[in-house]
C-alpha cells in the first residue's frame, strides 16, 4: 500500500510564494505530451496537484479544456493569478479524493511532483473512472542529480536545524517501497513509456533559499524563530566553498506516460 500524505496538515503551507524558484520542466516534456495527443481533437485535461499552474498553462496551448486542481488555497490563488488571462483553464479546489463531479471524460491527467504524495493504488483506480478509454496519464518528476559540496553542506545544516528525519509539512516523509512504474504495472495503466531529460542551471544563494522554501521538507515555517540564524549559518558555510555564492545544478526530469 502506498503512503498517503493527503491527511498531513500544512504539507505545503507557506511554500506557494517561493514556487517561482523551482526548476522549470524542460520544453521537451510538453512537446512530447503534445505529440502523444496529436491524434485527438477537443482534448480535455486535468493537472492534479497543480501548484502554481505551470503544467496546465502549457497544456492550454494544445488542449481544448484544462482543469487545474489542488487542495492548497495558496497554491490555487497562485494558479489563478498565473492563468487569469487564459480562457480555457478552470481552477478548482480538489485533491485525488474529492474532485468535482464535472471533471470526467478526460483525455489526459498530469501530475508534476505530486503522485508520490497520494495513495497511488486508490488514485489509479479513480483515474480508471475519469479517463477516456484511450486517455493517458503523465507523471512528471524532477530531481537534482549533482552531488557537489553545496548539497552536502545543505543536508548537514538542515539536519542541525530540523532533525534527522526528513520533514513533510507537520509530519515526516518516508520514501515509498514501490516506485511509480511498479505501481503502474499492477494497475489498469500497465502500459507505459519512460523519458528522461537532463538540464543544467546556475543559481544564486537567494534562488537556492527560495527553492528550499518551496519544498515540504524545507519550508520556511519549519525553522520558526531560527530562520535568520539558519540562513546566516548556511550562507557563511557556502561562502567558504564559493565566494560568489553561485552554484551549478544538474537536474534530471523524468516523464512516465501510461495507458491502459
Amino acid at each position: 500500500m502506498s503512503n498517503d500524505y493527503s491527511k498531513i496538515n500544512g504539507l505545503f503551507d507557506g511554500t506557494a510564494a517561493f514556487y517561482k524558484y523551482r526548476f522549470p520542466y524542460p520544453e521537451e516534456v510538453y512537446k512530447l505530451i503534445e505529440k502523444k495527443l496529436e491524434y485527438k481533437d477537443n482534448i480535455s485535461a486535468l493537472d492534479l496537484g497543480c501548484g502554481d499552474g505551470k503544467i496546465g498553462i502549457k497544456l492550454s496551448n494544445f488542449c481544448h479544456k484544462v482543469f487545474l486542481a489542488d487542495p492548497d488555497l495558496d497554491m490555487l490563488e497562485l494558479a489563478r493569478k498565473n492563468s487569469k488571462d487564459i480562457d480555457n483553464i478552470t481552477v478548482v479546489r480538489g485533491s485525488s479524493q474529492d474532485l468535482e463531479a464535472n471533471i470526467k471524460d478526460l483525455d489526459i491527467i498530469t501530475m508534476g511532483m505530486s503522485f508520490h504524495w497520494m495513495n497511488r493504488e486508490e488514485v489509479l483506480d479513480k483515474f480508471d473512472e475519469l479517463l477516456n478509454r484511450d486517455g493517458c496519464l503523465c507523471i512528471i518528476n524532477s530531481k537534482i542529480i549533482s552531488e557537489d559540496e553545496y548539497e552536502q553542506i545543505l543536508k548537514a545544516t538542515l539536519k542541525k536545524y530540523l532533525g534527522e528525519k526528513r520533514r513533510a509539512g507537520n509530519g515526516f516523509y518516508s520514501h515509498p517501497k514501490k516506485d511509480h512504474k511498479e505501481v503502474l504495472s499492477e494497475s489498469a495503466f500497465n502500459h507505459y513509456e519512460v523519458y528522461k531529460f537532463t538540464n543544467k542551471y546556475n543559481r544564486t544563494f537567494e534562488e537556492c533559499l527560495g527553492y528550499l522554501y518551496s519544498t515540504s521538507y524545507g519550508s520556511k515555517k519549519l525553522f520558526g524563530s531560527s530562520v535568520i540564524q539558519f540562513e546566516n549559518e548556511l550562507e557563511n558555510l557556502l561562502f567558504n566553498i564559493r565566494d560568489d555564492l553561485t552554484f551549478s545544478f544538474t537536474v534530471e526530469t523524468e516523464i512516465i506516460i501510461a495507458t491502459r
